[in-house]
């Protein structure tokens, strides 16, 4: 309620209060009367609500209530200037105290009691309900709340503990100089410069253009866009700030200067932030919801489709039946999935996951480990904020989602193909930009989609993960004999046990271990030291050392290594993540060499330390880690072992706070494409 309803309502409850007076007679009655109108009249109108904006203390930040959420803050809005020290005192109509966010734009004419002179504008938002700071730590909170919903305390909670931090994001980390106050202080730096980062590289892009849904981008808009995908890459943010607060692992640059490189990596990496994206979530921001109310139909969404030819073809929907549409007593519907491959005329169905061989992958559902087979139902609820919030195959992941739709029903399939071509990303495994068919005029000219036909977009949220693995053969974890394991110098001995392993024989001297503790124990992280090797790619260094005796490995990275000078090709561009064990459950984390002839683990740097943790789960115990370098989040999980049956099984537990923004034909117009290139309709069973 604005200003002017809340003042009307207050007379209105006067006027009231005085008529009801007048029923029921008695002496006393208009003294009371007046009394309780002159109560209301000399109600304060504000209320003085007092804040401190910083990063560092920001001072001559424009600090208002943002009344109207739109990022922004707008003439009659209450406002104020930070001081010196970052405090602002705002003078606010007291019925609106808590219910509306804080925002502060930190402008060119703002100073940085700790970095100076702001250079580039950025936003800064608080929640609600937590007005005494505005930081860059406050701002994911308040913007996981915006798109989850739900109590400050749980968003902060869901902050805290993506970004591995060890105080919460509402305190004041400038007041403290511990270890933990001071990584919070240094992500909040980096939240800052990431911010910056993508404004200057996005304005100009984005900024008076046209959006998704066909309105101009403001640059409120573009603050929203960034805003929402800093929670995408928090997983990142979060451990690229605890290397950087980490003295001994910080290159010899200023601690200023790493962390800027690190922001202008972050944005096209960690927040996978362009110029189409950020258009595409403005203008879904824009958009109508489409009605979260049950359908009572049958339902598809289709999601990525490749076509080449009759016989060759990939489709993963979700589907759902009349009966799956039907709410049941808590307002929840049901829906499942199904990936279709055609490979050469065969046809081959599976539930879960773009690989079949990964079909049978199992997680915890909090109960038990169970897979997700070709028919299993997720559920999802309505939202009162509209969208929904959803279970996906029984809790390996929840999150909250927000569909808009344009009809389609009218068009060519040629102009509607186009337009979902023209959203950006890849969604399972198929690039938007190649949808469909590989042959454009296989759709035709002159056919159209049908009535009903819908194109929906989708801006999700993963609120959480479960602890997942592979069951395959190949995913079963090895490990190398204890005395392989010791490693040595095998440069000028053989004494040391490792020196005997070669390619050729190297399986004879792997075990299973059955344990967690026996993986402990044997990978301690002492490499085995050989002279310097060459073979047809090149050569190798001369310290040529191999880690895959005694470390276990927390996955790889591509393209994020370089060749070392003088080596030719004898290694490859990929980081392989490994860890390795020491006493009280601490690790040590490495990237390393991969060796281009036999994917060997070769000369490894140490890139973070941290520890680990074991936790019964059912009939399984899982492993999990602290402190996972920045290379290791960047996969988009966090490795974890299970040890379950007597194997240890190569685990992952994919990243929470993901924002996936998708694209979709509903049944009707999913059918319509699938008819014109004959391709068996979607049918809800």
């Amino acid at each position: 309620m604005g200003t002017k309803g809340i003042t009307q309502a207050l007379a209105g409850a006067g006027v009231l209060a005085t008529v009801l007076s007048g029923c029921g007679g008695g002496d006393g009655t208009a003294p009371a009367a007046t009394e309780k109108a002159a109560a209301v009249a000399a109600a304060p109108a504000t209320q003085a609500v007092t804040t401190r904006v910083i990063d560092g203390a920001l001072a001559n930040a424009l600090v208002c209530l943002d009344a109207n959420d739109n990022g922004a803050c707008d003439a009659g809005e209450a406002q104020g200037r930070s001081d010196a020290t970052g405090k602002a005192t705002l003078q606010v109509p007291s019925a609106s105290v808590g219910k509306a966010p804080l925002l502060a734009v930190v402008g060119t004419d703002a100073v940085d009691k700790v970095f100076g002179k702001v250079a580039t504008r950025f936003v800064l938002q608080a929640p609600a309900d937590q007005s005494g700071l505005v930081t860059p730590l406050t701002t994911l909170v308040r913007t996981y709340q915006e798109l989850a919903g739900g109590t400050t305390a749980a968003a902060a909670t869901a902050i805290q503990n993506t970004a591995g931090l060890g105080v919460s994001p509402l305190a004041d980390f400038s007041a403290g100089t511990d270890a933990a106050s001071v990584r919070a202080a240094t992500l909040a730096r980096l939240v800052v410069l990431t911010q910056q980062q993508a404004a200057l590289a996005l304005q100009a892009a984005v900024v008076g253009k046209t959006d998704l849904g066909g309105a101009t981008a403001t640059q409120a808009d573009l603050d929203k866009a960034i805003r929402i995908t800093l929670l995408d890459g928090l997983p990142a943010l979060g451990a690229a700030a605890a290397t950087a607060a980490d003295t001994s692992l910080t290159p010899a640059a200023s601690k200023e200067a790493t962390l800027l490189a690190m922001a202008r990596e972050a944005v096209p990496r960690d927040l996978k932030l362009d110029a189409a994206k950020a258009l595409a979530i403005i203008g879904m921001l824009k958009m109508p919801l489409e009605s979260n109310a049950a359908s009572r139909q049958p339902g598809v969404a289709l999601r990525g489709f490749s076509f080449n030819d009759a016989n060759n073809w990939f489709y993963r929907a979700n589907l759902s039946t009349a009966a799956d549409n039907t709410a049941d007593a808590s307002g929840a519907t049901r829906y499942y999935s199904e990936f279709v491959r055609n490979a050469a005329g065969t046809v081959t169905r599976w539930g879960f996951h773009g690989n079949p061989a990964r079909a049978n992958d199992m997680h915890w559902n909090g109960k038990a480990w169970a897979s997700c087979p070709l028919g299993f139902r997720s559920s999802q609820a309505p939202r009162a904020a509209g969208g929904w919030s959803y279970s996906y195959c029984a809790g390996r992941e929840t999150g909250v989602s927000a569909t808009r739709a344009v009809d389609l029903g009218g068009q060519t399939l040629l102009a509607g193909v186009t337009r979902l071509r023209s959203f950006p990303g890849v969604l399972d495994g198929v690039p938007y930009a190649s949808w469909g068919p590989a042959n454009l005029d296989l759709l035709g000219k002159t056919a159209k989609f049908p009535t009903g036909s819908r194109l929906r977009y989708q801006l999700s949220l993963t609120t959480g993960t479960a602890p997942s693995y592979d069951v395959q053969d190949s995913a079963i974890v090895t490990a190398f004999q204890a005395s392989i394991a010791a490693g040595g110098d095998a440069r000028t001995s053989s004494s040391p046990a490792c020196a005997a392993v070669t390619p050729d024989n190297v399986a004879s001297y792997r075990i299973r271990p059955a344990k967690l503790e026996s993986l402990v124990s044997l990978n301690p992280g002492k490499p085995c030291i050989f002279k310097a090797s060459s073979n047809s790619s090149g050569t190798s260094l001369a310290n040529n050392e191999w880690w895959s005796n005694s470390t276990a490995s927390l996955g790889s990275l591509g393209g994020a290594m370089t060749q070392p000078p003088g080596t030719g090709g004898f290694y490859t561009n990929n980081a392989l993540l490994r860890v390795a064990f020491g006493a009280n459950n601490t690790t040590t984390y490495y990237k390393c060499l991969e060796r281009s002839s036999d994917g060997s683990v070769r000369n490894c740097t140490v890139i973070g330390k941290g520890s680990y943790a074991i936790a019964t789960l059912g009939d399984a115990r899982v492993m999990s880690f602290k402190n996972l370098p920045l290379l290791s989040q960047r996969q988009g999980f966090s490795r974890v072992f299970v040890e379950r049956g007597g194997l240890i099984h190569v685990g992952y537990q994919n990243h929470a706070l993901t924002v996936y923004t998708q694209a979709r034909l509903n049944m009707p117009a999913a059918n319509a494409v699938l008819s014109q290139l004959k391709v068996p309709v979607i049918t809800p069973k």
